[in-house]
């Protein structure tokens, strides 16, 4: 009798000690799966390029696969979807994702420019300045940071919202539309700006304000990634952290190398006005809640108070590898 029962025990044990070890196998192989990052090209995305193009993320030791998407809202969809282990985007597509993925965590910002979202227009439409918009027909893209820019416009030039004809539709389409009179003016940023301007010729006039918003791209993760693929994360940083450095170095060089990788044509004109490279700090904060203010007033989320965005942040992996570059008060 006793024997039976040891034997029942020695069994159940080995069963338990068999399931351990599929779950450890189980898990190191999901580890060993690429990381996947939903990538939104543009200059303020440069460094992902370049360090992809001069190996540096495989130096790093990080196995990558990048995902390109038209847009930052496109990218986030694959993160959420659990598609991408990383995305980069826009702040204000964060910002308004949050109100309903909570578990969104930003590792860092990676670029930033206060120039990069302009306004094309077509002079036969009467429009010569920004103040011109009043009574247009203007098209852009609703929940990103061209829509947040053209408001802000509005706002410093007097204009009410309802004095103009907002046409929302996709980025990639906005060309079309404005070359063929649908709208008057589109809001929009490179490469689809340029590919408007050039199908315009003299008939397309570019309103800027700079200044006006300072856009910046962010590296986001799900919450769970913290955990899970803590050092492919900081890998990936690393990677991009030598690829500010190069284009800190060598200037002309990485210029040059991004006009061939990166869709826009207009590249060397914002290249001193762009920033490449890694932080956060304080002012971020405060641009997440800004965002937050005016999506809230436009009703684009649910929420009706600004979320407390300190959360939001995952500041630990870029602290580990460069302390400077973060500049939060905790």
């Amino acid at each position: 009798m006793m024997n039976h029962w040891v034997r029942k025990k020695f069994f159940m044990i080995v069963r338990i000690a068999l399931f351990a070890v599929s779950m450890i196998i189980s898990y190191d192989v999901e580890a060993r799966e690429p990381l996947k990052l939903a990538d939104t090209p543009t200059l303020l995305t440069g460094l992902i390029p370049l360090a992809q193009q001069l190996e540096f993320f495989h130096q790093a030791g990080v196995d990558l696969r990048i995902q390109a998407h038209a847009t930052g809202d496109q990218a986030l969809q694959a993160l959420v979807a659990k598609e991408a282990d990383v995305a980069s985007l826009a702040e204000t597509a964060f910002v308004l994702r949050l109100f309903d993925q909570p578990d969104l965590r930003v590792l860092s910002v990676i670029g930033g420019c206060d120039n990069e979202v302009r306004i094309l227009a077509r002079r036969d439409a009467g429009i010569q300045t920004l103040a011109d918009l009043r009574g247009k027909r203007v098209a852009t893209q609703q929940r990103l940071s061209t829509h947040f820019f053209l408001d802000q416009v509005l706002l410093k030039y007097g204009i009410n919202p309802e004095e103009i004809t907002t046409i929302f539709q996709k980025l990639p389409r906005l060309p079309d539309m404005i070359v063929s009179k649908e709208v008057d003016a589109i809001v929009t940023r490179d490469p689809y700006l340029s590919q408007a301007l050039e199908r315009l010729g003299e008939n397309g006039l570019l309103l800027e304000a700079p200044g006006l918003y300072d856009k910046v791209y962010v590296l986001a993760v799900r919450r769970e990634s913290l955990i899970h693929r803590a050092e492919e994360l900081q890998q990936l940083l690393t990677a991009l952290l030598r690829a500010e450095h190069y284009a800190r170095d060598h200037a002309a060089t990485a210029q040059a190398l991004l006009a061939t990788l990166l869709p826009e044509e207009n590249l060397a004109l914002h290249w001193h006005h762009t920033r490449l490279r890694l932080w956060l700090d304080h002012r971020f904060l405060l641009t997440l809640e800004e965002v937050a203010e005016w999506a809230i007033r436009k009703q684009l989320v649910a929420g009706k108070s600004v979320p407390n965005f300190q959360g939001n942040l995952a500041p630990e992996i870029l602290r580990r590898i460069r302390p400077i570059a973060v500049n939060l008060m905790e």
